[in-house]
């Protein structure tokens, strides 16, 4: 068949057996394992360089897996154990921090070969009889379960007697799972259930129509990914090369030939999840490159997205919810309301606001016309019906009864000007005098909003038709605003700037001694290395911050005076746009979304988070002078 692709051997160890790749896009990194030498290994894609870590009392190892909202942490595949273990990505050690699941004694004899993580953050993972054991197509002791995603967890049998659990993908469009069992020579299709779960098994390819065994057949199948285009690409033990099936015809289209006999494992990776990279593996005595890591470009196709799982751990303290809510396109400014305990939140360029009610677990949502762009949402002292919203570049007040879907504009409040027709409010919030400080970013219409620094930060005079008095200026998109007031400290976050800046705060409300307290990119190698902007920001009354990542899938609870991140939590969505604690005792999270990029469900959700052990800070209302 012809080429038309282009094959690299990448900068590697040569593996005794390499498998399990997982590109991680935040990183521009893949990660595989090296299954019998125990070891963990990670192609750093800039750098083009490979790193690889042991952990002491973990072996063998297999699968990897990336885990969300934890960019260090990853649960592997030990025997017949699934381990949380800590690794910075370069050191020669990783740690052993906890095991997440355990088979227990009644599968002592098999240990974890192959796993993947749906859309959904659901693990799926397959076992085989221990090579120690003798031949491991011999007996078909293993199992594919799906893991429920707790520390400590169950795993739900999906199916058994299996010999090898291999090659697992997902086609998002079509819905179908495939999957392959090395002894079987052929390729399974299953429907998927809502909770993850699979049924209705069939046949889709069979590679051994004459029932000759694997030795007749010259390979058997072993590690599988998927293409946006819902292709299937099978790697081959022994057969020195990797099998494009089309599922929609049942044909093989193509075949890309390998330098190494044992081809073991796929996936898509790259800045644009077009280039596919191959784990091999180095037995038998096959000569260099065998045991290699491959790359091959020029294939015209692009993979999905390689998903993260969803580990939770109740010892750490917390659990996250989804609440009912639309999916909006951009979540932002949380702010709680205790008189009428809901939560008020706007959804920027869908142009709405957003009451959460508490008692009713029930979201209303309401536009109002003229009004557009909105954020943020600012909740007015003496007025439970009245808001001040950021509508471009100018706050309006408006009045909502919480439930209708339309709002009325009552008037405008105060006007930045045609000086500044090129930028918009962003984030906003009042201080414990009511005093409003709120910034500015350029109108996304305009371009890159990373590009130019053309916001500003002001408190606004509380008066109709008043003053705004500039805070700081040479800002790209203004956000994440939160006093301590034991302390009586101001937090701020620039996203471009990738640090949060503490100011003192003035008698009258203005600020004062900016100095940097923590900076995200220590390395200056840009947002695209640290993997995610910072956005919202909220703090408990102990006086953490609650910092939201944008592209991070988590929040990161911060100690301003140990300057250490205490705590990533985990958010099932990758935009994470900002959080206000709310809930009769204060002590609940909430957290907005947003659902870009074609991000899949839950991403534009409202999430609570509960306990976390900590209550939050009072949120303030304006004082508006008419």
């Amino acid at each position: 068949m012809s080429a038309g692709y282009n094959l690299e051997q990448l900068p590697s160890p040569l593996a005794a057996i390499g498998a399990k790749p997982a590109w991680d896009a935040d990183s521009l990194s893949l990660y595989y394992c090296d299954i019998l030498r125990a070891n963990i290994i990670r192609y750093d894609y800039v750098e083009n360089k490979t790193y690889t870590c042991s952990i002491d009392g973990v072996s063998p190892i297999a699968p990897i897996v990336l885990v969300q909202g934890k960019s260090d942490e990853f649960v592997l595949g030990s025997g017949n154990k699934l381990v949380l273990i800590k690794w910075d990505g370069r050191s020669e050690k990783g740690t052993l921090i906890k095991t997440v699941g355990d088979l227990g004694e009644s599968e002592a004899h098999v240990r974890f070969n192959d796993g993947k993580v749906d859309s959904r953050g659901r693990l799926l993972i397959g076992s085989m009889r221990l090579d120690s054991l003798g031949d491991i197509f011999d007996q078909q002791e293993g199992k594919l379960y799906r893991f429920d995603g707790k520390v400590g967890g169950k795993f739900i049998e999906q199916k058994r007697n299996i010999s090898v659990s291999n090659g697992l993908t997902w086609v998002e469009k079509t819905g179908k799972f495939y999957y392959i069992d090395s002894a079987r020579l052929d390729v399974k299709e299953f429907d998927v259930s809502e909770n993850g779960d699979l049924k209705n098994e069939v046949v889709l390819y069979d590679y051994d129509k004459d029932r000759k065994g694997k030795d007749h057949l010259g390979f058997i199948l072993d590690g599988m990914t998927s293409d946006s285009d819902g292709k299937l690409y099978i790697t081959t033990w022994g057969g020195s090369k990797i099998i494009i099936m089309n599922p929609t015809t049942k044909t093989v289209e193509q075949e890309i030939e390998m330098p190494a006999k044992f081809v073991t494992s796929v996936t898509f990776g790259g800045p644009q999840m077009d280039e596919l990279f191959v784990t091999t593996a180095h037995v038998d005595t096959e000569p260099a490159p065998a045991g290699s890591l491959f790359k091959i470009t020029g294939l015209g196709v692009k993979g999905p997205k390689i998903n993260k799982m969803i580990l939770v751990d109740m010892a750490t303290g917390y659990s996250v919810e989804q609440l009912p809510s639309p999916l909006v396109p951009l979540g932002e400014g949380p702010v709680w309301d205790a008189d009428s305990q809901s939560l008020y939140y706007c959804d920027i360029m869908g142009a709405a606001i957003l009451r959460y009610d508490y008692a009713e677990n029930k979201t209303y949502s309401a536009t109002i016309d003229g009004v557009s762009p909105i954020s943020p949402i600012i909740l007015v002292q003496g007025k439970p019906d009245e808001f001040v919203l950021g509508a471009g570049n100018k706050l309006v007040l408006v009045r909502w009864d919480g439930r209708s879907e339309k709002g009325t504009l009552i008037k405008t409040v105060g006007d930045l000007g045609k000086s500044e027709a090129h930028v918009r409010f962003n984030d906003g919030k009042v201080d414990p005098q009511g005093r409003l400080m709120i910034g500015t970013m350029r109108l996304e219409t305009l371009g890159d909003i990373f590009d130019q620094k053309e916001g500003k930060l002001y408190r606004f005079d509380g008066k109709v038709g008043g003053k705004f008095f500039e805070q700081k200026r040479n800002i790209s998109v203004s956000n994440g605003l939160t006093w301590i007031e034991k302390t009586g400290k101001f937090y701020y976050q620039d996203s471009a700037a990738l640090d949060v800046k503490e100011f003192d705060v003035a008698e009258n409300g203005d600020l004062k001694n900016e100095v940097v307290l923590y900076n995200f990119d220590k390395d200056g190698k840009g947002k695209d290395h640290v993997g995610f902007v910072c956005d919202g920001m909220t703090s408990d009354v102990e006086g953490n911050l609650y910092i939201a990542t944008w592209g991070g899938s988590k929040l990161l609870k911060m100690n301003p005076k140990t300057k250490i991140i205490e705590q990533e939590i985990a958010i099932p969505a990758k935009q994470v746009t900002s959080a206000s604690f709310g809930g009769p005792n204060m002590d609940e999270l909430f957290v907005t979304t947003a659902h870009t990029n074609t991000e899949p469900a839950p991403a534009g959700a409202l999430f609570k988070v509960t306990g976390l052990g900590v209550k939050g800070s009072k949120m303030y209302k304006m004082v508006l002078q008419q």
